[in-house]
């Protein structure tokens, strides 16, 4: 998916995509993504108001989420989960969600 379709999901509301709890798949399989490893560091590119990203950090891993839709970014900044920082990456302006602070 392009950029700029994703930003236009996001604009017209069309994140079926999102869900509001943590994907069963992810949360089943904790363990083997682990693989008893702890304070693991986990990326989430175009994150949206991924759950899954509270989760993990909630579990005492890092979290590095990098977003691009203005509305989603709005969103997460909303529910308070993560630091926030506004990133310029060549043309593209975008944020970065952060688990821990800068």
């Amino acid at each position: 998916m392009a950029l700029g379709e994703w930003e236009e999901r996001w604009q017209q509301d069309r994140i079926g995509f999102h869900q509001p709890e943590v994907h069963k798949m992810l949360e089943n399989n904790i363990d083997k993504v682990l693989n008893g490893r702890t304070g693991v560091c986990f990326f989430f590119p175009l994150c949206g108001k991924a759950v899954d990203m509270k989760w993990l950090a909630d579990l005492g891993h890092s979290v590095v989420g990098v977003e691009i839709s203005e509305k989603a970014i709005q969103q997460n900044n909303r529910a308070k989960r993560f630091w926030t920082k506004k990133t310029h990456c060549g043309r593209q302006t975008g944020s970065s969600f952060h688990s821990r602070g800068p």
